[in-house]
C-alpha cells in the first residue's frame, strides 16, 4: 500500500495529525484484545487505529443510533452488517440517517465493519 498526503487534498478522515512534512499511512492494528464488551472493544479498535477523540465518541454513540433503528443489539449488529450498510448507504432506504451528521452514521457502520473482519475470530 502507497503513502496517501492526506494534507493535498485538504481533507481529513479522523485520524490524529501527523507533523504535515511527513506522509501519512492508514495504522490499522491487526487485532486487539477483546474484553466481551463490544462498545468498549470497538472504542479501543479506533483508538489504536488513530482516530481522534471525538470520532472514538462518535462513531460508537453512531453504532447505537443504528441499534435502536433496527431494534438490534450490537452483536446481531455484526451478524449483519453486509446486510445493514447498504441500506445507510447511497440510495438506500434509511440513507437519510446514514448520512446524519456529515455521513458519520455510515462511516461508523464501515468501521464497525472493518473491526468485525479484523477481530472475528474473537468476537464471535
Amino acid at each position: 500500500m502507497s503513502a496517501v498526503n492526506h494534507k493535498s487534498w485538504g481533507i481529513s478522515d479522523g485520524r490524529r495529525d501527523v507533523d504535515e512534512s511527513e506522509e501519512r499511512t492508514t495504522k490499522i492494528p491487526a487485532m486487539i484484545t477483546v474484553t466481551g464488551n463490544l462498545k468498549e472493544d470497538f472504542k479501543t479498535y479506533l483508538t489504536e487505529s488513530g482516530y481522534e477523540p471525538s470520532v472514538v465518541y462518535a462513531y460508537p454513540r453512531a453504532i447505537g443510533i443504528v441499534c435502536a433503528e433496527e431494534n438490534i443489539g450490537w452483536k446481531t449488529l455484526l451478524l449483519c452488517i453486509n446486510k445493514i450498510i447498504p441500506l445507510y448507504s447511497k440510495d438506500g432506504v434509511k440513507e437519510h440517517i446514514g448520512n446524519y451528521q456529515n455521513k458519520t452514521v455510515i462511516n461508523a457502520l464501515k468501521r464497525y465493519r472493518d473491526f468485525a473482519l479484523i477481530n472475528s475470530d474473537a468476537l464471535l
